[in-house]
């Protein structure tokens, strides 16, 4: 049995899928187990040596085709799901077999229906097992203003899952969400395809002690920056922060050009504060993480209607590494802490005052939060792993 891992938006160090190609490369290499990666075609050349990936894919998981007015949505999915299949053929050369398991791990319509094009070009005794790990839930899901219940476009999702069926002549797949039951139900209740939510398989993030690793900042805004993420607040949440609380260092991280330029501009303007370091650009994986280990707080400054069933690497990570954080409270992110018994504070509203007021208090308790992110930290890894992902899969696919 071989396994393989398709991770089509992997291009860079800077991606969510990058994390999980270490993951998985640990994972391989104990057990022993041969396997291919697919990556995006313009990852870097020496990382086929290095990593021993398979550059094979031209389109990352959010790229949008440009289409004739009114026919958006389903022009995309059509040409998305084309070009996906078409890649897929990548992996038959590979001598695949009955029992090989393909990993889709960044999966939405789209790649669930161009896979199961790819399946009907393919012998019926050499189609594999195929689990698809979705991360994310439609941009346009609401919340009722009641805050009971959770409205979902269907979307594609039946088209792609009943052409999954027709493709199958036993069916061999099953559906996964990383680490969020509120998407897994959705999915199974609008598709009625099997749908198992899966534990986070980033690489092991070895713990070290609080002494060996000085802590730089008190309070850091770290990831991409993106208005769902808490653009058009960050700043003037900062300059609250820097009035009220003077001496607490931030770390704030500004992907985008013309962002930076904004941000600059705007701190400028009210004295260039001392106590804010702001880092324009990606950070490789190694300065991220490093990032938030120097710090005592992570804020998660997110528009919660973008994450009622979605996921969060940053929040992964800080958890991971036992660091308390400030979260949206309708998030999928509460849930997840409940879980690992997490430290975090949580905001009731998207706005300037509700984030601040809730960061205020997060660092009023800053030690008792950290001893209770440390219990967790050791909660999380015990159930977010490459080893227990790859189970899970197994064991609900019945391989």
């Amino acid at each position: 049995m071989k396994i393989h891992i398709i991770q089509h938006g992997l291009k860079d160090k800077s991606a969510h899928e990058f994390p999980e190609l270490i993951g998985w490369k640990q994972l391989f290499f104990d057990q022993k187990q041969e396997h291919y990666i697919y990556c995006h075609s313009s990852a870097p050349t020496e990382w086929q040596e290095k990593y021993d990936v398979i550059p094979s894919f031209n389109l990352i998981p959010e790229h949008t085709f440009a289409a004739p007015e009114g026919l958006t949505e389903l022009y995309d999915f059509c040409e998305k799901s084309r070009h996906f299949g078409l890649a897929c053929q990548n992996i038959d050369g590979k001598n695949l077999q009955a029992d090989d398991l393909i990993i889709v791990s960044y999966a939405l319509e789209a790649e669930i229906y161009g896979v199961a094009q790819w399946l009907q070009t393919l012998p019926k005794n050499k189609q594999p097992f195929v689990a698809f790990i979705i991360h994310r839930q439609h941009f346009a899901t609401k919340l009722s203003e009641d805050k009971k219940s959770i409205s979902v476009p269907e979307g594609y999702y039946n088209l792609a899952a009943n052409a999954l069926r027709e493709a199958y002549s036993e069916f061999k797949t099953a559906v996964f969400t990383l680490n969020n039951n509120r998407l897994a139900q959705y999915i199974h209740q609008t598709t009625q395809l099997p749908c198992y939510p899966i534990p986070y398989h980033i690489e092991s993030h070895k713990l070290q002690s609080r002494k060996a690793i000085p802590t730089i900042y008190d309070i850091s805004f770290i990831g991409q920056y993106r208005p769902e993420r808490g653009t058009q607040l960050i700043p003037q949440i900062i300059n609250q922060l820097l009035t009220v609380l003077p001496t607490k260092k931030i770390f704030l991280q500004v992907t985008e050009a013309y962002e930076y330029e904004n941000v600059a501009a705007w701190f400028f303007k009210i004295g260039s504060p001392k106590n804010l370091i702001i880092h324009y650009g990606s950070l490789e994986r190694q300065s991220f993480i490093e990032i938030i280990q120097q710090s005592k707080l992570i804020v998660l400054a997110y528009y919660w209607q973008r994450y009622l069933m979605r996921s969060s690497g940053v929040f992964a990570d800080a958890v991971s590494l036992a660091k308390p954080t400030v979260i949206p409270a309708q998030s999928l992110m509460v849930d997840q802490i409940k879980a690992v018994k997490g430290a975090a504070v949580a905001f009731n509203s998207f706005s300037e005052a509700s984030i601040t007021q809730a960061i205020i208090q997060a660092i009023s308790q800053i030690e008792q939060l950290t001893i209770q992110a440390q219990i967790a930290s050791q909660n999380w890894q015990k159930e977010n792993s490459p080893n227990q992902a790859i189970n899970v899969i197994k064991a609900k696919l019945g391989m």
